[in-house]
């Protein structure tokens, strides 16, 4: 039986298939501390073995990070300086060693991208985008349903420099960037530059402009730097009525008709899109990332 976790930092989503596309059961848990979170991880997969009566022979993971995931750093699935102060250090193959079983870790974002790619909305494409705007702002490329990281580390857009909108003196909220696209763009930035989330303004308001404007421009990069079949945008924020429209909107002006391809429909309606696995994408992907564990 495969074991799958979505790591977020406000939740975890745990499931349990036979094969990915079949999925026995899932669950969500709130992010606490590790030692409360890990227990209770646990807790469900003993309970999952039990209730089906088989046990579990790969886990993939999809975490938030930054998380080391090459698989041959001694510290992989080791959790880096990430904002979740009491996560740093954390090793989800030393807190899961007890179940003895392959194990392939990947990014939060990775993850819902070949959960996108394989079974949603870039599936039967080649290259396909993710894009999640949250609680962060993550960028996973991936081909013909693997990551595209084989350097360093997973690529990490979200923390380029947009032109600024030329109406938007916000300082940015990125502790080691300040104004990067995730300073501007995500929810946190959001909530600190409003008060409030981006859906409760009004669909006049500048913030949705100022929004459009730095998610169009990193679509526009997007299409630029790695030309994919299709790009998909998620997460929390994207769920703002009007903003996919929008970014696609901003992205096309930002183009201005120097790319030609069939796949860039007019408006950009069918090329920028949301995801169809909604809020299991994430959890898709890691059972994939299971069933690749060796």
């Amino acid at each position: 039986m495969l074991a799958a976790i979505e790591a977020g930092g406000t939740k975890f989503v745990l499931a349990v298939a036979h094969t990915p596309d079949k999925i026995l059961d899932h669950i969500r848990l709130d992010t606490k501390h590790p030692d409360e979170t890990m227990a209770e991880v646990i807790a469900y997969f003993r309970q999952a073995e039990k209730r089906f009566g088989t046990p579990i022979s790969k886990l993939g993971i999809g975490a938030f990070g930054p998380i080391t995931i090459d698989p041959k750093s001694p510290d992989y699935g080791v959790l880096g300086d990430t904002g979740k102060v009491k996560w740093i250090g954390a090793s989800f193959p030393e807190r899961l060693a007890e179940f003895k079983v392959p194990m392939k870790i990947d990014t939060d974002v990775n993850g819902s991208g070949i959960g996108e790619a394989l079974k949603g909305a870039g599936e039967g494409l080649s290259l396909i985008a993710y894009v999640t705007v949250g609680t962060g702002v993550g960028i996973g490329i991936t081909r013909n349903g693997s990551p595209m990281h084989d350097g360093i580390s997973p690529f990490e857009m979200g923390h380029v420099y947009p032109p600024r909108h030329p109406e938007d003196d916000f300082p940015g909220n990125c502790p080691p960037h300040g104004p990067c696209l995730e300073g501007l763009a995500c929810g946190p930035s959001i909530k600190e530059r409003w008060g409030t989330d981006l859906s409760s303004l009004p669909s006049d308001h500048i913030g949705l402009k100022f929004e459009a404007h730095y998610l169009g421009h990193l679509a526009q990069m997007i299409i630029l730097t790695h030309a994919p079949d299709r790009i998909v945008f998620g997460g929390g924020v994207m769920k703002t009525p009007g903003l996919m429209d929008m970014v696609r909107e901003k992205a096309e002006q930002l183009l201005n008709g120097y790319i030609r391809h069939e796949r860039l429909d007019p408006g950009l309606k069918t090329y920028i899109c949301p995801p169809s696995l909604d809020d299991l994408a994430g959890i898709q992907g890691a059972l994939y990332l299971a069933e690749q564990a060796v």
